[in-house]
């Protein structure tokens, strides 16, 4: 054997091998691109489909991996969720609740393995640029976790001018500016060029990538063409809100609804409709710099063997309850994105709505990558059996921690709230998205609200959560029938939708301030009451058998609490706008009940009229101003005598009987006319009034 022949031999042998070891590797340690996002809340299309969102990447990848529609961080701030996720640790363990919490003063979150630096012991490539701790540890522990950290850390450009007046009350960097210097001014930009680089290499060991986003985070600051996606701020879609929305919310919560910026003096400065702007903006500037990131791994030779996780450290409230920061128990700071793509395990295009935390990344990484576990017991649960069928139905909740003694616990349904001091709230988020109707200390929802608080943890000790029941009320559905409750008093509003009773109405009773009421879910009792305004102490009410209330069958359940507005108008007009829906109360002289109507909305409060429904007393019926602008009513002085007002002269007035026989037709030439009623007899007459091509109908009631 020559020596030429030996090299050529030895060469083929090494070259086999090697191969045989990339070949290995790939096949059972599959790469990580880990993706950390500052800020985002829920607006984006995959989650609350923000009107008007433009994220194309976002939608495009989520057809790719699956996205858990109900994932919700361990701390809704920066600091102490990332802490949480990198440890696998909460905050009630590691004592990190704020952003001053350094994670190099926390012995527990010091002791642990940090998530990266379990890839790098385990024989990883650890990779990272831009923000994925909120501040770095020592250097020689992030040398320990990183074997490569370039790229920059930074939240700029800022503006260059302040937008927003320093007098008002808000944070550092709380301010926009469309920016029309160079993209490369963005740290976001050139942490991405760093990833998309890494990705072209050859790399002969699996890698951890880590990427952090700054963007959506303030300043919101970003190039001028996505502020351009936006063209007009005053014609986009602000936040739902609910004014008075905190008066049922203890004043713990309400601390917190004060802090960040204050909404109230955004908004009266003119710049909080900009200030919106500037944040979809950002957000999809962000959109943009994830898809040339992406387009990298899908153009590299590691597509098909990394697993891609991403997600936001927390929300961001923009004026819901009153807020203009995160850090709070609520809904918009707690909801996250999570989306996660593993090669082999996954559905593509997948959703899972079960209640997941930002934790249970750390254990889930560490089941797809058949990794060693680390010595701290982890708090999260793997994912795995999610991502391979979305459609397992898991009974498990999500925690967030805000202080040592203040948590959320989230159900697939429920939100509860705990402040510490023996007050709370209480949500029902399939009857109320918006968290406007707080069910804390209500009867019927004892239950549900003792069993929520069993999952509340006990110092470091935290409950499987993987082992949570269904809840006894989960089967309940938001029904279109309710009662109405008097918010002081607790009585009860009735209407019967068999006997034909519609409210009665004394006229005083419509003069006076707002007035709130509530919805209670209903036991089938029957009992009467008035309804009495706040205002004037006077009171709507309805004639039954000598007892004067009103009835409403027993299929009648909607929820727990929900505010109504009253307001006076006139003597005959008032407005009454279901909050939590924003949609309109109706009741109908023929007996239908009182019912939401889902195809009348136009708005968060509409003004409706009573019209009289008999000529010897005042009962009435609502009914739509939109579709109805002639106004009927029960003469105050005289019995007998229906009042007809706002018809326009050479208008035709007819009244039939429900069989269609007239009882009367003319054509009055004063706008208000006066009928006699007391040769029509009882039931339910048509009013019909015609004018040119147009003809209106009202029904009413004579009793």
């Amino acid at each position: 054997m020559t020596t030429k022949f030996l090299r050529i031999l030895i060469y083929c042998v090494c070259l086999a091998l090697s191969m045989h070891n990339r070949i290995g590797y790939t096949q059972q340690k599959p790469n990580v691109l880990f993706i950390a996002i500052d800020d985002l809340n829920d607006y984006v299309s995959l989650l609350q489909d923000y009107p008007g969102i433009h994220t194309p990447t976002l939608d495009q990848f989520a057809q790719q991996a699956v996205t858990f529609t109900n994932a919700h961080t361990a701390a809704p701030l920066c600091n102490p969720s990332r802490a949480a996720l990198l440890t696998g640790l909460g905050p009630n363990h590691t004592d990190i609740y704020v952003n001053g919490d350094k994670v190099v003063n926390s012995p527990v979150a010091l002791g642990s393995t940090f998530l990266p630096e379990l890839f790098k012991q385990q024989g990883y490539q650890t990779i990272s640029s831009g923000k994925i701790f909120h501040a770095d540890l020592s250097s020689t522990r992030m040398g320990q976790i990183w074997d490569e950290e370039p790229g920059t850390k930074s939240y700029g450009p800022q503006p260059t001018s302040p937008n927003i007046p320093d007098s008002l009350q808000r944070p550092n960097w709380f301010d926009y500016q469309e920016w029309t210097g160079p993209d490369s001014d963005f740290p976001d930009v050139t942490n991405a060029d760093t990833i998309i680089s890494r990705l072209q290499q050859t790399h002969t060991q699996p890698f951890f990538m880590a990427l952090g986003f700054y963007r959506p985070h303030n300043p919101w600051t970003a190039p001028k063409r996505y502020f351009d996606l936006y063209p007009a701020a005053d014609s986009i879609e602000m936040p739902p809100r609910l004014p008075n929305d905190l008066e049922d919310v203890p004043s713990r919560g309400i601390q917190f609804a004060g802090g960040g910026a204050d909404f109230d003096q955004i908004q009266a400065s003119g710049h909080y409709e900009e200030v919106v702007r500037a944040y979809l903006a950002s957000i999809s500037f962000m959109d943009d710099q994830l898809g040339r990131v992406l387009d990298a791994l899908n153009n590299s030779p590691y597509a098909g063997n990394t697993i891609v996780v991403l997600f936001s450290d927390h929300g961001f409230h923009w004026g819901e309850k009153s807020h203009f920061a995160k850090s709070t128990l609520w809904e918009r700071a707690t909801r996250t994105l999570l989306m996660i793509k593993a090669p082999q395990v996954s559905q593509s295009g997948a959703k899972y709505s079960g209640p997941v935390s930002l934790l249970d990344i750390y254990p889930t990484l560490v089941d797809l990558c058949s990794l060693q576990a680390p010595p701290q017991a982890l708090y999260g649960h793997s994912l795995r059996y999610v991502l391979k069928d979305s459609t397992v139905e898991a009974q498990r909740y999500a925690l967030t921690t805000i202080r040592a003694d203040m948590h959320a616990v989230r159900s697939d349904r429920w939100r509860y709230i705990d402040y510490g001091d023996g007050t709370g709230e209480l949500y029902d988020l399939r009857c109320d998205p918006h968290e406007w109707n707080n069910l804390w200390g209500q009867p019927f929802y004892a239950d549900v609200q003792q069993k929520l608080s069993t999952w509340l943890p006990q110092g470091a000790n935290m409950p499987d959560y993987a082992q949570a029941q269904k809840l006894p009320t989960d089967s309940i559905t938001c029904t279109e029938y309710f009662h109405l409750f008097h918010k002081s008093s607790g009585q009860k509003l009735h209407n019967d939708p068999n006997n034909g009773h519609t409210p009665d109405l004394e006229a005083p009773s419509l003069m006076g301030p707002e007035v709130h009421w509530k919805l209670i879910s209903i036991p089938e009792d029957s009992g009467y009451f008035r309804l009495e305004h706040q205002g004037s102490n006077q009171w709507f009410h309805c004639q039954e058998n000598g007892v004067t209330g009103f009835r409403l069958g027993p299929k009648s359940w909607t929820g727990e609490r929900t505010k109504w507005s009253l307001i006076a108008v006139d003597s005959l007009h008032f407005r009454l706008a279901h909050k939590a829906s924003g949609r309109w109360l109706y009741a109908e002289p023929d007996g239908s009940a009182l019912q939401l109507a889902s195809t009348t909305h136009t708005g968060d409060q509409t003004q409706w009229r009573f019209a009289p429904a008999s000529s010897g007393g005042s009962s009435t019926s609502l009914v739509n101003p939109q579709d109805y602008t002639i106004h009927i009513w029960p003469n105050p002085v005289t019995d007998g005598l229906l009042m007809v007002s706002g018809i326009h002269p050479g208008d035709d007035l007819m009244v039939c009987d429900i069989l269609g026989h007239k009882v009367y037709q003319g054509q009055p030439h004063q706008p208000e006319l006066a009928l006699d009623t007391s040769s029509w007899g009882k039931g339910i007459f048509l009013v019909r009034i015609s004018s040119g091509d147009q003809t209106r109908t009202i029904k009413v009631m004579i009793q």
